[in-house]
């Protein structure tokens, strides 16, 4: 009896996960109306029809959605990729981001790589954030993803009420360490320098896959530059 009720729920499954993919086609989502021909199977699944295909299971839906994270990102780097591809592939990076998120909020590289990849293209910074802020919500011990969100959203999208409130969440989780504590304190009493943000940036490449630091190099150096500051 137990066997018959599973393959009654898989079967199930499969045909809501069908009616739902047929649904969200149907809904606006400016990130998966891109349409380039060359980049029609790189975006995710709509995010209803994947929640009813995992079903019990979120978390290999969002495994998933993180494997399309890595494929996409390895079509950015390609160098003969044009500039409308470029722009396309970062929209579906993104999309696979947010899903993977609201699939499994748990999901800890979700966030890593929202702030290492997705929040050094300023058309994508607030995405990055309000992804990060959403794990923060789900992971309250969770001091590091709110912190790193609160320097994003200093240092990229100059709004420095979200930073104060990003930052002052992360304060005050427990174990927090000093040093994290001490660099939001600079934030927070708005006596902020140069050297603060280059250690923030040091410190998002250190817990960084190192495929995947290059956006955060990009921008210590272009504000070293700028700065004419050393790390």
């Amino acid at each position: 009896m137990p066997a018959f009720f599973s393959r009654q729920l898989h079967s199930t499954l499969i045909i809501l996960g069908l009616a739902g993919y047929t649904l969200a086609k149907e809904m606006p989502d400016t990130t998966l109306n891109t349409k380039l021909s060359s980049l029609t199977e790189s975006g995710p699944s709509p995010l209803l029809a994947q929640a009813m295909f995992a079903g019990p299971a979120p978390g290999l839906a969002a495994d998933s959605n993180l494997l399309g994270v890595f494929n996409v990102y390895s079509n950015i780097i390609n160098p003969s990729i044009s500039d409308k591809e470029n722009s396309a592939s970062w929209n579906y990076l993104e999309s696979y981001l947010r899903h993977a998120s609201m699939l499994d909020p748990y999901f800890y590289d979700v966030y890593r790589l929202s702030s290492g990849l997705l929040a050094f293209q300023s058309e994508h910074t607030r995405d990055a954030i309000t992804i990060m802020k959403h794990g923060a919500e789900y992971r309250p011990w969770d001091w590091e993803t709110p912190l790193i969100a609160g320097f994003l959203a200093h240092d990229l999208l100059q709004d420095n009420r979200l930073a104060f409130d990003l930052m002052k969440l992360a304060t005050s989780r427990p174990g927090a360490p000093p040093l994290a504590i001490g660099l939001a304190a600079r934030f927070l009493a708005d006596a902020e320098d140069n050297k603060t943000g280059l250690q923030f940036l040091h410190y998002m490449k250190s817990i960084m896959p190192k495929g995947y630091a290059k956006p955060i190099d990009e921008r210590i150096k272009k504000l070293e530059q700028e700065w004419g500051t050393e790390p």
